[in-house]
């Protein structure tokens, strides 16, 4: 188990992301061409992984969206890609 410090939120991309890119793709899996400098300067939601002891209004479970670019690079943990941001990056829970 990973445990955050501080204002640091866990959490996975809800979109998929393979080497460092945003990927998009229909329900039957066709890929769909998109502009990855665009992309990379976009807001990204995401699911909460988990929080550390100084965040308040966010928990696990949580779907976020986090201000772009301010994240970490991510770490396989479990067989999901965690990623890390602080409390103060994120602009709503939705």
């Amino acid at each position: 188990m990973i445990e955050p410090i501080k204002n640091s939120v866990l959490f996975a991309f809800e979109d998929k992301v393979v080497n460092g890119r945003f990927i998009e793709t229909t329900d039957s899996g066709i890929y769909l061409g998109k502009d990855h400098q665009r992309d990379a300067n976009a807001p990204r939601w995401a699911r909460v992984f988990a929080v550390g002891p100084d965040v308040n209004d966010i928990s696990p479970g949580d779907r976020i969206l986090i201000e772009n670019t301010q994240w970490t690079f991510g770490l396989e943990h479990e067989g999901i890609t965690v990623w890390r941001t602080t409390s103060d990056k994120v602009l709503c829970i939705g």
